[in-house]
C-alpha cells in the first residue's frame, strides 16, 4: 500500500493529512464516498521530496477541509487507500479497547469467557513471593501483567495510572463507558470492592459502587502497588519469577517462586507520586481511602528523602526478568514532590521542587524520564513561583518546538529528530503527542506555536494509527492493517493477537535475532516485523497504550489544558 493514512480515522474540523509514496500515482488525489462511489474532494500532492527516516520518495496531501462525516478512501493514479472514517466518536472504540486491555492483563484473578472471551483464565500467580535474598514470603497478588511477559513492575504502573488520571481529569465523560465489571475474588482474599469493605466498611463499599469503571480498574493496580510498600516506607521495585516463562504459556500455567526484588528510590518516587494522584481524584468518592493512600505515599516520599545516596536500582544476581533499571530516580522525586505539594500545600514538598528542578527536569514523558510530569504538575499549581514555573514552561517548550519542527519536515509528520527509532518508538511518538496537546493551552505559549503544537500531536496520532512507512495501525484489532502476532504470551498460546495492545514499534537497534535476520538493511523508520519473536520491535506494555489514550481524548477536547489545570482542587 503506497497512500499512508490514519486507518481509523477522522474528527471532523481535525487536520487531515495523507502520505503518497514512490512515483507513480500522478500529481492530485481524490476522495472518495464508498456509499455512492462519487468524488467528494480533489486535492493536489506536494512537490516530491526525500524522506530519511523512510528512505523513500514522498509527497503528502491535506484533506482537513472535508469535514462531512462519512466513510472514505483515496484514489490518486491507479492506486487506492484503505477506507476511513470522519465522525466525531471516530476514536471511541479503539479508546475503549486500549483501556480495557488493562483489564485483560489482571494477574491474580479469574477472567471470566464473558469479560475476556478466549482470553479467559483462572486466577494465576496465587503463591506468596519470596522477598529476594531472604526466606521471607509475602502476598503480594493482584496487579497487571506489565508486558508480554508475566512481570508486575512498580515504575510502569505510576505511569500507566497517571496517564490514565489525567485523561480522566481532561474529560471524565470521554471515559465514563461501562467496562462491565465484576466483583469477584482475587488474590485470595477479595476483590478491590470487597478489600474496600474488609478495611473501611460498608460506608465506603457504596462509596465504591459509585465509582466509574475506568476508577474501579485502575484501584485493582492501586491496591497491588499497596502490597509493595514495606513498612518503613520503602517500595519494592517489581515482582516476578527469577526468568520469563516460555512463549506458549498461560498466566496461570507460570508457577515457579514469584520473588519480590528489593526496594528502589525509583520505586518510592513513583508510589508516591501516584498516591498523590489517587488521593487527587478519589477524594470525592472514597475519602477514607484516599486519604490513607495520601499518607502512604507521603511515607514513600519520606523514605526516598532519608536515602538520598542510592545508585538506582539494577537487577540483583539470578533475576533475568524485566529491569526497568534507573540509575538517575531523581527526576521521580521531582515528580513526587511536585504532586504532593500540588495536593498538600506543604512548602518542605515545594522545597525539594526547587532542588531539583535545575537538573531534573528530564525530557519527556516515559516511564524513565519523568522531569516533564513534575514541571507540569508545579505549573498548574496556583500557588506554584511563578518564575520558576516561567522556567519549567521554557524547558518543555524548547523540547516541544524541536520535535513539532521536525514533524512538518518528515513526511509523515513523525516527530523525530535524528529519525533513530528505539525499542519502544511508538511510545516515544505518543508521549511526545500528549505533551503537545498539554502544552496546547498554556497561556505562556503564543498563537502560532499552540497552531504548530496541534498539527504535530495530531500527526502522532495518524502516524500510530497508520500514516507511517511499514503500513501499519499499530494497536491490534484495529485499522486495515494491523499486528496479529505480538510478543504477548497469551495471543502467542491462541494464536489470535488480544484486541487494542499498542506495539512497540519500529527499532533500528536491531535487538532480537528476529530483528537481526529480517530487518538488517531497511531504514531505520521500517525497522518492524509483526512476528511473535520480536520482542525489541512487536512487544506490548500496559503504559505504552496511556499516551496514546490521553492524545486521542485530549484531540477530542480542544480545550485540553484548561480542563486538565481545573482537576479537582486548582
Amino acid at each position: 500500500m503506497d497512500i499512508l493514512l490514519n486507518q481509523i480515522g477522522f474528527l471532523p474540523g481535525s487536520i487531515k493529512n495523507v502520505t503518497f509514496r514512490g512515483q507513480a500515482m500522478g500529481d492530485r488525489f481524490s476522495v472518495i464516498d464508498e456509499a455512492t462511489g462519487m468524488s467528494v474532494f480533489e486535492g493536489e500532492q506536494s512537490t516530491q521530496f526525500h524522506n530519511k527516516g523512510t528512505d523513500e520518495e514522498c509527497r503528502t496531501g491535506d484533506i482537513s477541509e472535508l469535514k462531512k462525516p462519512g466513510t472514505y478512501y483515496i484514489l490518486a493514479g491507479k492506486e487506492q487507500s484503505g477506507v476511513f472514517q470522519i465522525k466525531e466518536d471516530v476514536y471511541e472504540n479503539i479508546n475503549y479497547d486500549l483501556i480495557y486491555m488493562l483489564h485483560l492483563q489482571r494477574c491474580g484473578c479469574v477472567l471470566s469467557k464473558q469479560e475476556a472471551g478466549e482470553f479467559a483464565h483462572p486466577a494465576c500467580h496465587m503463591g506468596k513471593a519470596k522477598i529476594y535474598g531472604t526466606d521471607e514470603e509475602i502476598e503480594v497478588s493482584g496487579g497487571w501483567h506489565d508486558a508480554g511477559d508475566y512481570g508486575r513492575y512498580v515504575v510502569p504502573a505510576a505511569k500507566t495510572i497517571t496517564d490514565i488520571l489525567l485523561a480522566y481529569e481532561l474529560d471524565p465523560k470521554s471515559l465514563s463507558f461501562s467496562m462491565n465489571l465484576k466483583d469477584e475474588p482475587f488474590f485470595g482474599m477479595a476483590s478491590a470492592g470487597a478489600f474496600c469493605r474488609e478495611n473501611y466498611g460498608e460506608e465506603v463499599s457504596k462509596e465504591w459502587e459509585s465509582l466509574p469503571d475506568v476508577l474501579k480498574e485502575l484501584l485493582y493496580e492501586v491496591i497491588w502497588m499497596m502490597k509493595m510498600q514495606r513498612g518503613d516506607g520503602a517500595v519494592y521495585h517489581k515482582v516476578t519469577c527469577e526468568s520469563f516463562c516460555e512463549m506458549d504459556e498461560f498466566p496461570e500455567e507460570e508457577t515457579e517462586q514469584l520473588i519480590v526484588c528489593p526496594v528502589s528510590n525509583a520505586a518510592a518516587a513513583c508510589y508516591a507520586a501516584t498516591m498523590a494522584m489517587i488521593y487527587r481524584n478519589y477524594v470525592s468518592f472514597m475519602p477514607s481511602f484516599a486519604k490513607d493512600a495520601l499518607a502512604a505515599g507521603e511515607k514513600a516520599f519520606a523514605y526516598v528523602c532519608a536515602h538520598p545516596d542510592e545508585i538506582g536500582f539494577t537487577n540483583p544476581e539470578g533475576i533475568h526478568t524485566g529491569e526497568y533499571r534507573d540509575s538517575n530516580w531523581k527526576d521521580e522525586w521531582l515528580w513526587a514532590a511536585s504532586v504532593l505539594y500540588e495536593v498538600t500545600g506543604k512548602k518542605e514538598y515545594e522545597e525539594v521542587v526547587r532542588k531539583l528542578a535545575d537538573t531534573q527536569l528530564t525530557e519527556g514523558l516515559g516511564w524513565e524520564e519523568t522531569g516533564f510530569y513534575g514541571a507540569l504538575f508545579y505549573v498548574m499549581n496556583k500557588n506554584a513561583d511563578q518564575e520558576l514555573s516561567k522556567q519549567m514552561i521554557r524547558k518543555m517548550v524548547d523540547y516541544a518546538d524541536r520535535y513539532a519542527n521536525a514533524a512538518t519536515q518528515d513526511a509523515y509528520g513523525t516527530a523525530s529528530v535524528s529519525h533513530h527509532y528505539i525499542w519502544g518508538s511508538n511510545s516515544i511518538i505518543a508521549n511526545r503527542g500528549m505533551l503537545f496537546m498539554l502544552l496546547c493551552e498554556l497561556p505562556q505559549v503564543d498563537e502560532e506555536k499552540k497552531k504548530l503544537y496541534q498539527k504535530a500531536a495530531a500527526w502522532q496520532a495518524d502516524y500510530l494509527l497508520g500514516r507511517n512507512g511499514t503500513g501499519y495501525c499499530f494497536v491490534t484489532g484495529h485499522g486495515t492493517l494491523c499486528p496479529e502476532h505480538p510478543h504477548h504470551r497469551p495471543s502467542v498460546k491462541l494464536k489470535k493477537a488480544m484486541k487494542g495492545m499498542l506495539v512497540g514499534g519500529p527499532d533500528d537497534n536491531l535487538q532480537d535475532e528476529c530483528a537481526v535476520e529480517n530487518l538488517t538493511g531497511k531504514a531505520s523508520a521500517l525497522c518492524y516485523i509483526d512476528d511473535e519473536m520480536s520482542y525489541s520491535t512487536n512487544e506490548i506494555t500496559i503504559y505504552w497504550n496511556t499516551p496514546l489514550v490521553y492524545l486521542l481524548i485530549a484531540l477530542k477536547k480542544k480545550d485540553s489544558f484548561k480542563a486538565f489545570l481545573k482537576g479537582i482542587y486548582a
